[in-house]
């Protein structure tokens, strides 16, 4: 197991914004949040992840699968949620994150953007 591996799982068991480069780059088309790209690990932590949980009483990602290649990772899982209005949610995604130099560079992710449209307000 390479060090980007090691990196995503302990993120994954534990979400930690110190392991986020300065630069990251966050990349969430059609995610329900205002952008769809986030730069910086400020912008991540301070408007993405506010953003996103906005819509739910409780929020996490699970990973099921990883692949290691080099520096990136590619990740498949699934978001779990309630929404505030009390739907729970299981929204598949599949997420290809850069790790260098033990830091996570940037992400790429897709869901299924559809459960969104269906259980989210507006």
């Amino acid at each position: 197991m390479g060090q980007a591996l090691d990196v995503m799982k302990q993120w994954f068991a534990k979400p930690d914004a110190a392991l986020y480069a300065d630069d990251i780059d966050w990349y969430v088309p059609s995610y329900p949040v205002p952008k769809e790209r986030y730069h910086g690990r400020t912008a991540v932590t301070d408007d993405f992840f506010p953003a996103m949980r906005a819509h739910f009483s409780a929020w996490r990602a699970e990973a099921t699968e990883y692949l290691e290649a080099g520096e990136r990772v590619t990740v498949i899982g699934r978001y779990l949620g309630t929404t505030k209005s009390g739907t729970d949610m299981v929204v598949p995604f599949l997420h290809v994150w850069t790790v260098r130099n033990g830091k996570i560079a940037g992400v790429i992710a897709a869901a299924d953007t559809a459960q969104f449209v269906r259980n989210l307000p507006g």
